[in-house]
């Protein structure tokens, strides 16, 4: 009976969500057959002994939340996938009469890491803001070439539109990451930026922050003249960036930062206090600086 429930349940889902791929060939098939089936049986299971449909019950919803929590990579073509797109558009759209307001502002992240596997502390430090924030995090990517002699290229950096750890792109299983993942082909950097913060996001859920890594070899880059465009380039994808009343944070010194560490402050696991600096000593930390008097969004964040 709860296999026959949830067949009956899994049809009326994808009845109602318009699958394409749901074609159901019986003449006398709708939706509130499908939704009378699922009651029926569910109703018959009650009327059973109630240890037998008791733990009939709680196999059902072990085994739904085993696999919900494992989350795995597998593409099954299930109903509450088409009832996931579903909510989706449809929450999307409730979201088009949503305004800015001070009250519910969230700063939305484009993270600039590039390569994923190249740049993790970029990842690691979108993934905390995103978390801090509970927010949209979409982390970005340039490919320099030609569109119709590298779109190859492009379909391989592009990953599905996701990064995620534990997957081919990501191998690293801790921490765990997950956010929006878009690639660019463009002929330079800055065009690629350009595109990146003019379309990233949908609707109402687009970035208003870029976050990128400091240049760090910028005083060899000054020795010639191709090396100093780059640097020029680097500086007017920062103005690109104001021009579209986008924040922006420029990060240094993350990648000497222990991500996998239980806590940036206090104690480490066993010990029995919190150490105090000693006279003289000063404790590391991050310092911010606001380039702006009213602090706005523009920031730079070095790390000791």
């Amino acid at each position: 009976m709860m296999v026959y429930c949830l067949i009956n349940a899994s049809c009326f889902i994808l009845e109602i969500t318009k699958t394409p791929g749901w074609r159901p060939s019986f003449t006398f098939f709708t939706w509130w057959t499908a939704l009378l089936g699922a009651i029926l049986c569910f109703g018959i299971i009650f009327s059973l002994p109630p240890y037998y449909s008791f733990i009939a019950l709680v196999l059902m919803l072990s085994l739904y939340k085993y696999i919900d929590m494992r989350d795995p990579d597998v593409n099954w073509g299930s109903s509450l996938d088409a009832r996931h797109h579903s909510d989706a558009l449809k929450s999307l759209m409730k979201m088009r009469k949503v305004q800015e307001h001070v009250k519910n502002f969230r700063p939305s992240y484009l993270v600039l890491t590039g390569d994923p596997a190249k740049r993790k502390h970029l990842v690691y430090f979108g993934n905390v803001l995103r978390k801090a924030a509970h927010s949209l995090c979409v982390y970005g990517h340039v490919t320099i070439g030609s569109y119709k002699q590298n779109i190859q290229k492009y379909r391989d950096d592009h990953l599905g539109g996701y990064l995620q750890s534990g997957t081919s792109a990501f191998p690293d299983k801790q921490p765990k990451v997950k956010g929006f993942f878009n690639a660019v082909l463009a002929t330079s950097f800055r065009n690629g930026v350009q595109m990146l913060v003019q379309l990233s996001g949908l609707g109402n859920l687009k970035p208003n922050v870029v976050v990128f890594g400091m240049k760090q070899d910028w005083q060899v880059f000054r020795e010639t003249e191709k090396d100093r465009k780059k640097v020029v380039e680097f500086v007017r994808v920062i103005r690109d960036c104001f021009r579209m009343s986008m924040g922006v944070m420029v990060t240094a010194g993350l990648e000497r930062f222990d991500w996998k560490a239980p806590s940036a402050y206090g104690p480490k696991p066993g010990d029995q206090k919190t150490p105090t600096p000693q006279d003289g000593e000063v404790r590391e930390g991050i310092d911010v600086w606001w380039l702006i008097d009213d602090g706005g969004l523009t920031v730079l964040i070095p790390t000791c």
